[in-house]
């Protein structure tokens, strides 16, 4: 229970050598995968984020006239 607490200490893995040692193909493309999403999510975030600054400054803008 302390190990996963990290609490305690853990033999240190042994590094991974040969042909092992190479991610496969499959996770070349998941990882390809995740983060194109990653990318389009934080574009999608941002976009909206700027977007609404924008309408409040607009609105703001109005009310500082009127």
């Amino acid at each position: 229970m302390l190990r996963v607490l990290g609490l305690a200490r853990r033999a240190v893995p042994h590094p991974v050598v040969g042909p092992k040692a190479y991610p496969q193909w499959w996770q070349r493309i998941f990882a390809l995968v995740v983060l194109a999403a990653m990318v389009v999510v934080i574009g999608f975030v941002l976009a909206a984020l700027v977007g609404l600054g924008v309408v409040v400054a607009g609105f703001l803008l109005e009310q500082f006239i009127s």
